[in-house]
This record gives C-alpha cells, structure tokens and sequence, in this order.
C-alpha cells in the first residue's frame, strides 16, 4: 500500500522469523529486499553485506549478482 512504516515492521519480522527459522537463503532474501527498500543507509549496508555472503556461500548466483550491485552503489 506504499506504507513505509508497514514494509518496516513486515521486513524486520521476516528477517527475525527466518533467523528463527534458520533458513539463510530466506533470510538472505529478505535482508537484501529490506536493504534495497532502505537505500544510502549504514543498516542498508550491513544487511547487504550479509545477504551477500550468504548468496556467495550458497552459489545463489542471480541473487549474488543483485547483492553485489547494491554493494556498489551503497559503500559500507
């Protein structure tokens, strides 16, 4: 609905539910869908970074190669 308050809590409550969960590519994927939402930011940085290793670990390449342009355009 365009609600950013929303996206907040429903991104931040699926990032704890797949930590929970103990599924990283899930994990990963919603961390970089939050990071991407966010933009220019530190957290956005931190949670890309993060998604990125997990995609590079899993081989997850189309995802890795989005992770990666996100790195490039938001320095950590």
């Amino acid at each position: 609905d365009g609600n950013r308050e929303t996206a907040d809590r429903h991104y931040r409550r699926a990032i704890a539910l797949f930590s929970d969960l103990s599924t990283p590519f899930y994990l990963a994927r919603a961390q970089l869908e939050y990071a991407e939402l966010l933009g220019g930011n530190d957290e956005a940085a931190a949670l890309g970074k993060e998604a990125e290793a997990v995609f590079q670990r899993l081989g997850a390449v189309p995802w890795l190669t989005r992770a990666r342009a996100l790195s490039e355009a938001v320095p950590a």
